[in-house]
């Protein structure tokens, strides 16, 4: 630290004013050392650098092959259509391979110690995908069009509901060197759409023919035929696309 040489510039003043006594009187006295700089000491901190890897993998669980099979697994039958006086005109064959959920297997893969505690996965079907989904104008019997969501058809053969799974089903980490594993399953259902009122098929005809007398009711069974037919050759050997998402992750 470098300062003025204030002492010294008071002895002379002492001096001279030794050399004034006994003539016009004594001169001003400045007392005091002037510091003109000083050493200010800062103390630098600088934040730790945290690792934000983070990465999501999905794969069908285990044996799981990704593949659904569009069909009851036995005849679903209303609490209308169940009594022994009703006659129920649309009946399941009871496909033993039905198949209408996927086992998805999911791995998150992070920087060792990140906290996950706000992230959370969300699945939901592709926007490209979901017009796969939808019945066309091809409806003769006891539906209507979905006016409001989707004014072209009349609702969907086969819905997916969006789903999210919280940090709290992630499971326990598993370390490894420098990064935290996380490896956890989740079964996905598709389920029957609005087109028939969210019911299996079977369900959903044999209600509408319950309100008609016998005669109304076979007249209608053709027209049900054809539009089965055309939601097998809407849906069969089509692929839909699931969008997997990992939220809550900090990009900045």
């Amino acid at each position: 630290m470098k300062k003025h040489n204030g002492k010294l510039r008071l002895a002379l003043l002492l001096l001279g004013a030794g050399i004034v006594v006994g003539g016009v009187g004594f001169s001003s006295w400045i007392i005091g050392a002037q510091i003109t700089d000083d050493d200010l000491s800062v103390t630098l901190s600088v934040d730790d650098t945290k690792s934000q890897f983070v990465k999501i993998e999905a794969s069908w669980n285990d044996s799981e092959d990704g593949k659904l099979v569009i069909a009851e697994p036995a005849t679903q039958e209303s609490e209308e259509t169940s009594s022994s006086s009703s006659t129920n005109y649309v009946t399941s064959d009871g496909n033993p391979n039905a198949k209408m959920d996927v086992d998805i297997k999911f791995t998150i893969t992070t920087a060792k110690d990140l906290d996950v505690s706000n992230y959370s996965v969300s699945i939901s079907l592709d926007e490209t995908s979901s017009a796969i989904f939808k019945a066309k104008d091809n409806s003769t019997t006891f539906h209507t069009k979905d006016v409001e969501s989707s004014p072209e058809t009349y609702g969907t053969y086969v819905n997916f509901t969006s789903v999210t799974i919280e940090d709290t089903d992630f499971g326990e980490e598993s370390p490894e060197g420098n990064l935290d594993t996380y490896t956890f399953t989740k079964k996905v259902s598709f389920t029957w759409g609005s087109y028939f009122d969210s019911k299996a098929p079977s369900a959903f005809y044999n209600e509408k023919l319950a309100s008609l007398d016998q005669t109304s009711a076979f007249d209608k069974l053709d027209a049900i035929t054809s539009e089965m037919n055309a939601m097998k050759t809407a849906l069969n050997n089509q692929t839909v696309k699931l969008n997997i998402k990992l939220n809550g992750v900090n990009n900045a």
